[in-house]
C-alpha cells in the first residue's frame, strides 16, 4: 500500500444549487418535496468559501449528469407502483409521487442543478 501524498487529497462536496432565485412556489414545493430541502445559488460557495480561506480548485455543474439519473430513478420507482402500493397504500404512494416528480421537474426545467466543489485551504 503507498501512503498518498497529502496535496493529493482535496476535500470536496456536492450541493443541491438553484441557478437563480427560487419563486416561493418553488423554494415551498422543495421543502416539501425533500423535507425541508433549501437550495443556495453557486454564488454563495464561491464567494463565502474564500471569505473562509478555502481556494476552490473544481466547481463543476453536475446538472446534465444528476438530472438524467434523477429521470431515471423516477421512472424505476413508478414501475414500482403496484409493489408500493401493496405494501404502503396508493395515498403513500400518490403522495411520494407527486413530491418527487416536482423535484425532478425542478431540475429539468433547469432550476436546480447540482454541484462538486473541490477545495483547499
Amino acid at each position: 500500500m503507498h501512503p498518498r501524498r497529502k496535496d493529493t487529497v482535496r476535500p470536496g462536496f456536492t450541493d443541491i444549487v438553484a441557478l437563480r432565485p427560487l419563486t416561493r412556489e418553488q423554494a415551498n414545493g422543495l421543502s416539501w418535496a425533500i423535507e425541508d430541502a433549501t437550495a443556495v445559488e453557486p454564488r454563495f460557495y464561491v464567494d463565502t468559501l474564500p471569505e473562509h480561506g478555502w481556494r476552490i480548485r473544481e466547481c463543476v455543474d453536475l446538472g446534465e449528469e444528476w438530472t438524467r439519473a434523477l429521470i431515471d430513478r423516477l421512472a424505476m420507482y413508478r414501475s414500482l407502483r403496484d409493489t408500493t402500493v401493496a405494501k404502503f397504500g396508493v395515498e403513500h404512494f400518490e403522495n411520494w409521487d407527486r413530491r418527487y416528480a416536482f423535484f425532478v421537474d425542478l431540475y429539468v426545467t433547469r432550476v436546480l442543478t447540482g454541484v462538486r466543489i473541490i477545495a483547499d485551504l
